[in-house]
């Protein structure tokens, strides 16, 4: 019974003196497995946080991208409503119909050949303004959509979390292309490209030959001496009497007595430093020289299908228009009928797409929606 008794008691003992021989040995045990155990939690909780990180902002960008390309959507639908608008006020300003009338009932032929030359001017005035304030208006209302699209997006943004942007702000913000209408400015424009009309159009006389690649080089004119005289610069503290055409496509300074003239300042603000930028420039001239080129093609296109080449006359256009530039002109005369029924061609659809889809257009748009979403 003692040596059973003696032999129980003394097994705790030995427990205890091999874990007091052994104690930093198990210490340092214990240590490395829990280190171990914990580095792994602590990598599993980074790894999970970083993967619910990822798709949040996954989702976010998602969101994002669906919401700039309902923005794009609903600027082709808003541009195309307003191109048409401002083709009918052009026309209106161009009443080359009544020219025409006057020229077939005058006898004398000194007046005739004034009248003739009043519609010479008439119709390149008109199509010159009409390239202008479309392609212009198009692009800036497309990048003003871009910027308030994003704005409305950005939850984060101080401006929004302070007094949001409703209904009222935005349609005075989108509302320019009603008052530019209104405001007498398609009349400023239209006398300014008369005055330019006159001055180039001058020594061409009505027997000369023109086509497509002519009319194209008689634009180009144009926009040098429009750029010569910094017609397209943005003067933001415009005075009343301000000769430049771009100055009229912004929304101007909101009432001091609007309820909302805070949040109105501050995107007029925003929108003037966004386009008065070279890049922003370089994105005007993308878009019109593009936009002569539109009406160069379907220029050539008219003549070359009157005379015979019918559907192999857009290859013809394509592939070969220096060497068919003999085939593709009409002696002046001619030609004026042909550059005036091309309006409707410079507010068609596939011409706005044309504008909207510029590629510099398209990059501008994108990055000012990016600079505002964050």
């Amino acid at each position: 019974m003692a040596l059973e008794s003696s032999s129980s008691f003394g097994f705790p003992g030995k427990v205890r003196r091999f874990l007091y021989r052994h104690r930093r040995k198990l210490i340092f045990t214990g240590v490395l497995v829990g280190g171990v155990v914990a580095s792994v939690k602590y990598v599993q909780y980074r790894i999970e946080k970083w993967v619910l990180e990822e798709q949040q902002k996954y989702l976010k960008e998602m969101q994002k991208q669906q919401h700039y390309s309902k923005t794009q959507e609903h600027c082709f639908e808003l541009a195309k409503a307003t191109a048409f608008s401002l083709q009918e006020n052009i026309e209106i300003k161009f009443d080359t119909n009544e020219i025409t009338s006057q020229i077939k009932n005058e006898i004398d032929m000194k007046k005739k050949l004034e009248l003739w030359n009043d519609l010479k001017i008439s119709i390149f005035a008109k199509m010159v303004s009409c390239i202008y304030v479309t392609t212009i208006s198009v692009a800036i209302l497309r990048i003003q959509l871009n910027h308030i699209s994003a704005k409305l997006f950005s939850k984060t943004n101080e401006y929004n979390a302070k007094s949001g942007i409703d209904d009222n702000i935005r349609q005075w913000y989108l509302s320019q292309s009603h008052n530019f209408l209104s405001t007498g400015a398609i009349t400023d424009i239209a006398k300014q490209m008369k005055k330019l009309t006159e001055s180039l159009t001058d020594s061409m006389p009505l027997q000369c030959k023109m086509g497509g690649v002519g009319v194209q080089s008689l634009l180009k004119s144009y926009h040098d001496k429009i750029k010569q005289h910094n017609l397209l610069k943005f003067t933001p503290k415009k005075s009343l009497d301000s000769s430049c055409i771009t100055d009229f496509f912004l929304p101007s300074e909101p009432c001091v007595g609007d309820s909302s003239v805070e949040a109105k300042q501050v995107l007029s603000a925003e929108i003037w430093d966004i386009v008065d930028t070279d890049d922003f420039m370089d994105v005007i001239n993308s878009c019109v020289l593009s936009s002569f080129e539109v009406l160069a093609e379907s220029i050539s296109l008219e003549i070359l299908c009157s005379r015979g080449y019918g559907s192999g006359a857009v290859a013809v256009v394509g592939d070969h228009q220096s060497s068919m530039n003999d085939k593709c002109t009409l002696a002046l005369a001619k030609l004026l009928p042909v550059v005036n029924s091309k309006m409707s061609t410079m507010c068609s659809q596939s011409y706005i797409n044309r504008v909207l889809n510029n590629s510099l257009l398209s990059e501008f748009c994108a990055n000012v929606y990016d600079s505002f979403t964050g």
